[in-house]
């Protein structure tokens, strides 16, 4: 069985509302392409690959760190 290496590509985001720092990622280059900034498929569709924590920063800037500084403090609601 050959290994078959997947094409990347490194994509620059917007600036982090937390942080006010921009950023990039690193995505398979046929989702990116699938995406088409927005103009394709709803993300999590055209980057099944790509976690949500990297989608968030594609479409926002803000950095998965930020992210969860952000919502530390918030409380966690469970059903009981």
């Amino acid at each position: 069985m050959a290994d078959t290496e997947v094409e990347t590509i490194s994509v620059a985001t917007g600036k982090c509302m937390c942080c006010g720092e921009g950023g990039s990622v690193v995505v398979p280059k046929a989702e990116w392409e699938k995406w088409d900034k927005g103009n394709g498929p709803f993300i999590q569709v055209a980057m099944p690959s790509v976690s949500a924590d990297i989608r968030e920063q594609i479409l926002t800037g803000t950095h998965p760190a930020c992210w969860d500084a952000m919502w530390a403090d918030m409380e966690v609601e469970t059903e009981d």
